[in-house]
């Protein structure tokens, strides 16, 4: 559920609401019903599909973009000019000290800012309960991106980057 819950947390950003524990359990709900009627089930989504699915087709969103083959500097960038981002990883690389198991081969979350004296981007991690304000070093950060094929776990075969970038809506 961590692209549901990263598409749930951008939405309520870009459409300047507010959003409760209740209310993104909810909607991640909600939207996982509409996942297995439209798609036949809810499974990992790479960023094209996340973005076409969930923010698109459920969520009408008419702003944002996914870039490919991104690096620390596009995430920088895209930062400072206001946006938020959904991102695809590697979760065992990412090293969180917080998942189970060494985390998730397969795992999205929200960059929401970052922090050049200390070297870190700032985050909203749905695969934790201590998520809200996460922060990764940049090298863990840049060495975790990994974009993975739709489909239940389905191999990650070498190592394309993404990310999705959602603006506030009614942005240029």
């Amino acid at each position: 559920g961590c692209e549901e819950a990263s598409v749930v947390m951008a939405w309520k950003w870009a459409s300047g609401q507010g959003l409760t524990r209740q209310e993104a359990l909810e909607e991640i709900t909600n939207m996982s019903n509409w996942e297995k009627s439209q798609y036949g089930g809810y499974r990992d989504t790479s960023a094209e599909d996340t973005y076409t699915r969930l923010l698109k087709e459920f969520y009408g969103y008419k702003g944002g973009r996914v870039e490919y083959d991104i690096t620390l500097d596009d995430i920088k960038r895209e930062l400072a000019a206001g946006n938020v981002l959904i991102i695809p990883f590697d979760g065992q690389i990412l090293n969180n000290p917080n998942f189970l198991n060494g985390g998730p081969e397969r795992h999205m979350l929200v960059a929401i800012g970052y922090d050049d004296t200390k070297g870190h981007i700032i985050t909203n991690d749905p695969g934790t309960r201590l998520g809200q304000g996460f922060t990764y070093s940049y090298g863990n950060f840049e060495d975790s991106l990994r974009d993975y094929e739709t489909g239940d776990h389905e191999p990650i075969v070498g190592r394309r980057t993404a990310m999705i970038v959602v603006q506030k809506v009614g942005s240029p």
